[in-house]
């Protein structure tokens, strides 16, 4: 058997009576791991209208600001055709021109224009081509 100094001894009595009276506690038994999709899944599966909804609203906010970083990535901006980018080998399959309306030059003026400008011009011509709803 092995030898234990007085020391140990008596913080094992000190601690099993400390435990014994409810002074301290075991640790609790860990948690099952749990599966982060699962759990995502059910939450969708029970809040449908809710998680409709968050979408539709995150959907709303987030893909104007996609849209608009997309296309200064392609390489539309504010400025024109940014050289050697995807929007000027577009161009150069056109011949290099574009005229007034045309979808490229209708790219590159979204890049200069903020998001509610955006908004308030497309209300202004859905209004305009439809003048019974306003």
């Amino acid at each position: 058997m092995a030898q234990l100094s007085d020391a140990s001894l008596f913080k094992g009595t000190i601690l099993d009576s400390f435990e014994t009276n409810g002074y301290i506690s075991t640790p609790p038994t860990p948690l099952p791991p749990q599966n982060f999709f699962e759990k995502a899944k059910k939450l969708v599966s029970d809040n449908p209208k809710a998680t409709a909804g968050a979408l539709t609203v995150g959907g709303l906010v987030l893909d104007p600001l996609a849209f608009v970083g997309l296309v200064g990535a392609v390489g539309f901006g504010s400025g024109g055709i940014a050289a050697g980018s995807i929007a000027a080998w577009m161009m150069s399959l056109q011949g290099g021109a574009t005229a007034a309306g045309m979808t490229g030059t209708l790219i590159s003026s979204t890049t200069g224009v903020t998001l509610l400008g955006g908004l308030s011009a497309l209300v202004s011509k859905k209004l305009d081509e439809n003048p019974e709803n306003a």
